[in-house]
């Protein structure tokens, strides 16, 4: 961050000057409509958006006790064999996010050209898909063995999958609302939007509490159906949406 930042102050000179200008007559009538619109569209993705994070930050909850308790981590290289830690799966997303996003953008890339590219409410829903898809694969893994037994390939397709879904979802979503406000809102819309990371944060913590009461297995598909219960809904509402968010 330290880095980020001093390169940011750095190349401050080198970026284009900033010009102000008076809005024209009648802009505020127009921004004021934008708002309600943004509003009534950021309205409409709350659910669905507070319930892919709620799946997603179990990966930091539930998902650790998982890799703690019911998964085989001894790994057996030619220079090295032991128990990985558990802490250290906590870094298999942050990897794939590296990875993952140069060939995905070249994908859509190269989709575009062809008139192949998902829509924007489409990648969003495709991302609660594969939310779920991640979920499924833990129940699998929550059926594949005896407790402490599983395998911990697994978990890195848990993890390639939800680094995928992410990637569907949160810079699209972010890109989204960016773009359909009006500069007057935009900062307020942006800050809507991302309190539906909070709310998703408040709601992981609270499903986590039902681990200790329901068989893995069961608690998996439950996070799953969260996936899926967000997808149909950004997928049923997705004429609203594209009135509302001038989004495809």
């Amino acid at each position: 961050m330290a880095i980020g930042l001093a390169t940011y102050v750095a190349s401050l000179p080198r970026l284009p000057k900033q010009k102000f200008r008076d809005a024209p007559t009648g802009v505020g009538k127009s921004a004021n409509l934008d708002l309600r619109k943004s509003l009534l569209g950021l309205a409409i993705l709350l659910i669905p958006s507070t319930l892919f994070w709620a799946a997603y930050e179990q990966q930091g909850n539930t998902i650790a006790l998982w890799i703690e308790q019911s998964t085989d981590r001894r790994l057996d290289l030619l220079f090295w064999h032991g128990e990985v830690p558990v802490t250290w799966f906590q870094a298999i997303n942050p990897l794939m996010i590296f990875a993952f996003t140069p060939p995905l953008i070249a994908c859509w890339s190269r989709s575009a050209r062809f008139g192949r590219e998902p829509s924007t409410i489409g990648k969003m829903s495709l991302g609660c898909i594969l939310l779920a898809l991640a979920y499924l694969a833990m129940a699998a893994a929550a059926w594949s063995g005896a407790p402490s037994s599983a395998s911990w390939l697994w978990l890195l397709l848990y993890f390639a999958m939800l680094t995928i879904a992410e990637l569907h979802f949160s810079p699209i979503g972010i890109s989204l609302v960016s773009n359909m406000a009006s500069n007057e809102s935009r900062s307020t819309v942006m800050g809507i939007w991302l309190t539906t990371t909070f709310l998703g944060n408040i709601a992981a913590g609270w499903i986590g509490s039902f681990w200790s009461a329901l068989p893995n297995a069961s608690f998996f598909l439950l996070i799953a159906a969260l996936g899926v219960v967000a997808a149909c809904s950004i997928h049923l509402a997705r004429p609203i949406l594209r009135t509302l968010l001038r989004a495809e």
